[in-house]
């Protein structure tokens, strides 16, 4: 406990900026009943303390190292004996005192605690206290109380009161958080602020270019390490692979009626987990698997293709369609039918927008994960929009699933009988389906209309990738067996998954165990956000890391399987995304046709140098606002 003791003295000396000739104390209260001899008996219900006071000058005390110090602290721990209980106790009987707050100056630490009492028991009615609650009347500059750990295993909780500014410095103090560097955050709310901005991604890569590749900054009460660079990356999903990726930082709405352990976007790596993950791995989406419902891909593609001829020369939200066509890809991968309508009568009841709907509105920020005293209360009604979302969208294949499992029928094989047989409850089923609905096709409609929009912006890319289609495709529609022989193609979507990837911090991790990155400390429980958007533009790894230049990739080995740090669009490790091998073949298939078969223009004559870039992050990294443009056939 001394070592503990000299760190917030020397930390909280150093925080306040104060004289190097100022006299600084280390004030101890120290409890005297095994101080007597003989002792008191354990059982004295007195509040038999005192003080004993360890001083220097703040240059001496911050110009040698802890053991200095602690041995100061020692030294007037040591010299608090029986006899100087004694003698203080008569002294007070003939001069009795009585502490004053007004009496602790603003250059020392006052060090407490109350060993006797059960900080973290239950409060009689209150429920479990979450900090240490040491009374209004122990609140002053410069007073620390300690408690037994609330984790256990021997660690320490610490309440310290000091002056606003000083706290702040506190916390970037190195020596005393042993946590990276970060900007400053007020107390209790943190930078609360930027946590509600429309491009938090923009804002923490200007940041890591102040404080670093690895920082750290206060949400209210929660602590978030953001990973910007490769070398940071490698060590977060590599090294501490098993600390720092087998939990999830999921969000209140996924927390609703235990709905998490169902997930496997989610849900830590338990044992269901991995037999989600497995058949994934090893039914779901293997090549065989992807390779006999080929002609399902092909065919959607080639009615959206339909769809956009009838549509000539009008305008059209690319992102609209392109999403309609995915999630009818993926609803023939999953139940051999289409679920979605390009048009419906009422788009703010269709399916195609309760599924857009359900994901955007699940993965908002909801306040009480910054302050989670106020889970109950539901502020914003997030939860309960995600409750009453969920009812039409699982009711809407609840039939189909009843009829699968009563036939017994599974001679379709497709995603929804590999589910059955592989014996999943109806709420895991549920769960896998709408996951693969809407993060599937979220991101890769996002990545197409991102890179539909940068080579309307890069002609002369537009040029060169239809004369590789020509070449290699002539007059006849785009098959799956061509997209090995169309390089420039996929460098072109490569280029947009570095320059715009689809999850800028990929999905938030939760530190299980408190592990060490780059000879940082990462709390347990902390949240992990790689910044794959800061990554992928780090100058020190990309040549012209602003630039749109797909060039890049042309005779390159990087690709997005999480085997290159600098690339991870996708991730890497155990949690890389599952459906990576079906989101390549449908982005690639679906961007490749709508370059071949059309001429794209923007309405009222925009010339494509003036599209704006904007970005929104929700879900995915989203243009903002969306694109619209005419599609013109290609006869």
């Amino acid at each position: 406990m001394g070592a503990i003791c000299t760190l917030v003295w020397r930390s909280v000396s150093r925080a306040r900026k104060l004289p190097t000739d100022q006299t600084t104390n280390c004030r101890l209260a120290i409890e005297n009943r095994s101080r007597l001899q003989p002792s008191l008996s354990p059982r004295y219900f007195g509040n038999f303390i005192q003080t004993v006071i360890a001083s220097t000058t703040v240059a001496q005390l911050l110009s040698h190292d802890l053991g200095w110090a602690a041995w100061l602290v020692h030294q007037s721990v040591a010299a608090h004996t029986d006899a100087i209980v004694r003698g203080t106790l008569d002294a007070w009987v003939k001069a009795p005192t009585v502490y004053h707050l007004s009496w602790f100056d603003s250059w020392s630490v006052m060090m407490g605690s109350s060993p006797r009492f059960d900080m973290y028991g239950n409060d009689f009615g209150w429920g479990r206290p979450v900090p240490v609650r040491s009374g209004y009347a122990n609140k002053f500059d410069g007073k620390v109380t300690s408690y037994q750990g609330h984790e256990g295993g021997g660690s320490v909780d610490l309440e310290i009161c000091l002056l606003l500014e000083c706290m702040n410095a506190l916390e970037l103090d190195d020596e005393f958080m042993d946590v990276p560097p970060g900007p400053f955050c007020w107390p209790i709310i943190g930078k609360i602020d930027m946590a509600f901005t429309k491009t938090p991604h923009q804002e923490v890569t200007k940041l890591a270019q102040t404080y670093g590749p690895l920082m750290h900054i206060k949400f209210g009460s929660q602590l978030t390490f953001y990973a910007s660079n490769a070398a940071v990356a490698t060590e977060i999903l590599k090294t501490n692979d098993r600390h720092l990726s087998s939990a999830r930082a999921a969000p209140p709405s996924v927390l609703i009626d235990g709905q998490i352990q169902y997930s496997l976007l989610w849900n830590e790596c338990n044992d269901h987990w991995k037999s989600l993950r497995k058949v994934c791995r090893t039914e779901l989406f293997t090549t065989r698997m992807l390779d006999s419902q080929t002609q399902i891909r092909e065919k959607k593609v080639m009615e959206l293709m339909n769809f956009l001829k009838a549509k000539h020369g009008q305008i059209v939200q690319v992102s609209d369609v392109v999403f309609v066509t995915l999630l009818n890809v993926l609803s023939n991968m999953i139940f051999s039918k289409d679920m979605f309508l390009y048009e419906e009568e009422d788009e703010k009841r269709g399916m195609k927008y309760l599924i857009r709907d359900i994901t955007l509105t699940a993965v908002k920020l909801d306040i009480s994960e910054l302050f989670p005293i106020l889970r109950p209360l539901d502020l914003q009604g997030i939860k309960r929009a995600v409750k009453n979302g969920l009812k039409p969208i699982f009711g809407s294949w609840a039939e189909t699933v009843r009829d699968r499992k009563e036939s017994k029928d599974h001679s379709r094989h497709d995603f929804l009988d590999v589910l059955i047989q592989g014996g999943f409850n109806d709420q895991t089923l549920d769960d896998m389906i709408l996951e693969m609905l809407g993060a599937g096709s979220e991101t890769t409609t996002s990545t197409i209309e991102w890179t539909l929009t940068e080579l309307l912006r890069h002609p002369h890319m537009l040029k060169k990738l239809r004369e590789e289609l020509q070449k290699v495709v002539g007059n006849r529609s785009i098959k799956e067996s061509d997209l090995p022989n169309l390089p420039y193609l996929h460098a072109c979507i490569k280029e947009t998954l570095r320059l715009h990837p689809p999850a800028p911090f990929l999905i938030p991790r939760r530190s299980t165990e408190t592990c060490t990155v780059m000879n940082y400390t990462i709390p347990k429980g902390s949240q992990i956000l790689v910044n794959a958007y800061a990554i992928h533009r780090d100058p020190d790894t990309w040549d012209r890391p602003l630039d749109y230049w797909p060039e890049r990739f042309i005779g390159s080995e990087l690709d997005y399987q999480g085997n290159h740090l600098q690339f991870i669009p996708f991730g890497a490790g155990r949690r890389i995304c599952i459906g990576l091998p079906l989101g390549s073949r449908a982005t690639r298939m679906v961007l490749g046709s709508l370059i071949k078969w059309f001429d794209w223009e923007l309405p009222n004559g925009m010339e494509p140098d003036k599209l704006p870039m904007t970005e929104s992050f929700g879900l995915t990294l989203q243009m903002d606002p969306p694109l619209f443009a005419i599609p013109k056939y290609r006869t």
